[in-house]
């Protein structure tokens, strides 16, 4: 009869109010949040205002909930996603003032003991403009760019909320952090230790150490300025190229720190895309870097080559990880792709359908059309707003506004050319023709549709609003994805060797162990790097 209530992992009693949890920022902020912005703005108003509610039990923003403070992973990225709901008006008001509470406490204030809050090593970071490599604070490279991007976060929402000294200080010092991490020699991001100099420790697919989860190619792109990249590699030309490279120079990896090899290397691997991960997330926007950089059908080419190899209808090309997997594919499939969230501006792409129309309560309808030869053809022409030419991004307050989001293509001829196609080859699979009701809230079970059944290995394609086919895929080597390929090698035992024989090693090789076993002591443990 009050409202809502919460138990509260923070003071440990029934609260008032809306608490939100069980959310790795970290994973989160690059597409899921962008994402919610996008489509629903009034369910991602309701989750911050659940942060928020946290900051007030707990006094720091979490890094990863679940149900309340935890210490996981790197970087208070948690300052990411409430600033861009600042900058992209979902906080306004008292409610924005607040999200600037947290957002300075998070920027100026030593982390209390224990890493669930705050930025640890935040005085080395103040002191040296990075955090060196024998400062004693792990992920030194990945910790002293997930905390740069989170001060110019701050910096976009404290310049809005009319707070310019904040606003220079930490975009300042979020620059400062990326001149300091750039290596000119190898063109990466690299440890370095107080006295100024880099780690002779380095090699370009070594994991660990001073990264999270990834090496130096995973960690040397920051996006929040991609002018300052640029003038750091030489030119955008070179920055272009070193991207490039990214993704043509072998998928080999060096355990480094993690000493054991994890899954997240074995995945990238049998991506076979160079050293790009899309397994894992810090490599989500670097592709797109392309496109803001002017060099739209590079960019193009490998999006599409990213949605074919590391998506199927079942299977993803690593961890889901709370839905920020699935939020990429959404968004390349739009064509729309928010490489820093906290900036307004969406970077353009290809869509992946010949259209798709956004319905999103209390905003006109923005309707997303590519005109193409075929599902191949990516050499754009131009992407043009209600006949308005764009050049390499939108802004979120042209999209909120709706109209006609049009990308040509060069040869895209008769614009029924590829409808037509489609249809010569569209299958039986199709969604039923229930009369869908429009939404009348953007909550997550109104956007719950009865989902159409698929079958394995089969291509899902859009024919108009809430109409969705599911048709054979055209390309002969699906079922040889390297992915699923993979999978196979690792888990299938070869069909010529005979079944009898594995069972009679694997009984006499339990039958030995049995006779000399030795009684254990303790086991090893895990180690986290």
């Amino acid at each position: 009869d009050n409202g809502p209530v919460h138990w509260s992992p923070y003071r440990s009693g029934v609260q008032s109010g809306t608490l939100v949890t069980d959310n790795g920022f970290w994973d989160t902020f690059r597409t899921v949040y962008p994402l919610l912005a996008l489509l629903y703005p009034d369910h991602l108003k309701w989750i911050c205002r659940g942060w928020l509610t946290a900051y007030d039990e707990g006094g720091w923003i979490p890094k990863w909930a679940s149900p309340g403070y935890r210490n996981s992973m790197v970087g208070t990225y948690g300052d990411v996603v409430l600033a861009e709901a600042v900058v992209k008006g979902v906080l306004t008001g008292d409610d924005a003032d607040k999200a600037w509470q947290a957002l300075r406490r998070d920027a100026y204030e030593e982390a209390p003991p224990g890493g669930a809050v705050g930025k640890v090593g935040l005085r080395v970071y103040e002191q040296h403009g990075y955090i060196p490599d024998d400062s004693g604070v792990s992920d030194c490279v990945s910790r002293t760019l997930d905390f740069a991007h989170a001060d110019w976060a701050a910096a976009q929402a404290a310049r809005l909320l009319h707070h310019p000294e904040d606003a220079e200080k930490l975009t300042r010092r979020a620059q400062e952090a990326v001149r300091n991490s750039f290596d000119p020699q190898s063109g990466l991001m690299r440890p370095k230790s107080r006295s100024g100099r880099f780690s002779m420790r380095f090699d370009e697919t070594r994991w660990g150490d001073g990264y999270t989860e990834g090496s130096p190619w995973h960690h040397s792109f920051p996006p929040f300025d991609v002018e300052l990249l640029a003038r750091l590699h030489g030119s955008k030309e070179k920055l272009r190229e070193k991207i490039l490279q990214m993704t043509r120079v072998p998928s080999t990896f060096d355990h480094g720190g993690y000493g054991q090899t994890i899954h997240e290397m074995r995945e990238m691997r049998a991506l076979a895309m160079g050293q790009y991960g899309h397994n894992n997330q810090p490599s989500h926007h670097v592709l797109w870097l392309l496109g803001l950089l002017g060099y739209r059908q590079d960019q193009d080419k490998l999006i599409r080559e990213v949605i074919d190899r590391a998506y199927g209808v079942d299977f993803y090309a690593g961890d889901e990880d709370n839905g920020e997997m699935g939020a990429w594919f959404v968004l390349a499939a739009l064509g729309l792709f928010s490489v820093s969230p906290a900036s307004p501006d969406y970077v353009l792409g290809t869509p992946l359908f010949e259209k798709v129309s956004l319905h999103v309560p209390g905003r006109a309808v923005l309707e997303i059309s590519s005109i193409r030869r075929d599902r191949d053809d990516l050499d754009v022409v131009e992407t043009a707003l209600d006949g308005a030419k764009l050049s390499e991004t939108i802004s979120f307050s042209q999209l909120v506004k709706g109209g006609s989001l049009v990308t040509k293509t060069r040869d895209a001829g008769d614009a029924s050319s590829l409808a037509s196609s489609r249809d010569s080859f569209w299958g039986s699979i199709t969604r039923k023709a229930d009369t869908i009701p429009a939404r009348e809230s953007d909550h997550a079970e109104s956007a719950n549709f009865r989902p159409t059944e698929v079958p394995i290995h089969h291509d899902i394609e859009e024919r108009g609003p809430h109409h969705i086919v599911a048709t054979p895929a055209p390309r002969p080597d699906v079922r040889d994805h390297p992915m699923l390929r993979a999978h196979r090698d690792t888990v299938q035992p070869s069909s010529s060797f005979p079944v009898w024989a594995i069972v009679g090693v694997l009984a006499a090789f339990l039958l030995g162990r049995g006779s000399k076993r030795k009684r254990a002591t303790g086991k090893r443990g895990s180690r986290v790097v």
